[in-house]
């Protein structure tokens, strides 16, 4: 085996650097010349409403953008409500997270899931599936900074439903405090994004 690195059937050796993402084996990503295990995370490129048909809906919401970006692996939203929250819900990954940013290129949001989940992260979350920057965003979460349900309130409804009448909380990507997951209160029948991460 080539560890992080995609192996070359006709090569006598492993690959010892990278040029691209594609160089690296499926669960690695190319960070300055040289693959490195890590989970993908991104905001979506499209927004929704408060109504995804729960935190499954938000789920394959996330796994169909990050599958049409050719990103690897299955992905979960960063949302909580009544059913769960990503304290209970992720696989807490001792990778770094990191958000595309081109063919070869990478920005870490946090070490590992112990490290997103201390309060503050390492970049603005604002990167896409497909590596674009969108800033300013404020994404659907009710989520704290520890991973855990914010507000039973603030959750659209255990996210089924976009009535005018009802709050969704969100985070804020421009934000590396713990207001980058919580601090605003958003109308649920306002189209947001959502955070999504690899398992």
């Amino acid at each position: 085996t080539c560890d992080a690195y995609a192996c070359v059937v006709d090569e006598v050796a492993c690959p010892t650097a990278c040029t691209a993402h594609a160089d690296c084996a499926a669960d690695a990503a190319c960070v300055d010349g040289a693959c490195e295990f890590v989970k993908w995370a991104f905001t979506t490129s499209t927004t929704h409403n408060g109504n995804f048909g729960g935190l499954a809906g938000a789920d394959a919401f996330c796994q169909q953008h990050a599958t049409n970006a050719g990103l690897p692996g299955t992905y979960k939203a960063w949302l909580g409500d009544n059913t769960g929250a990503p304290a209970d819900r992720f696989a807490q990954a001792t990778v770094p997270y990191v958000m595309p940013a081109g063919p070869a290129n990478v920005i870490v949001l946090a070490t590992s899931y112990a490290d997103l989940t201390d309060g503050t992260i390492a970049a603005n979350f604002e990167r896409t599936e497909a590596g674009v920057a969108v800033p300013s965003n404020i994404p659907f979460t009710n989520v704290t900074p520890g991973g855990v349900r914010y507000n039973g309130g603030y959750d659209c409804g255990d996210w089924t439903y976009a009535g005018a009448n009802t709050s969704g909380a969100s985070g804020h990507s421009q934000s590396l405090d713990l207001s980058w997951t919580v601090g605003n209160i958003t109308n649920c029948s306002v189209v947001h994004r959502l955070y999504c991460f690899e398992q």
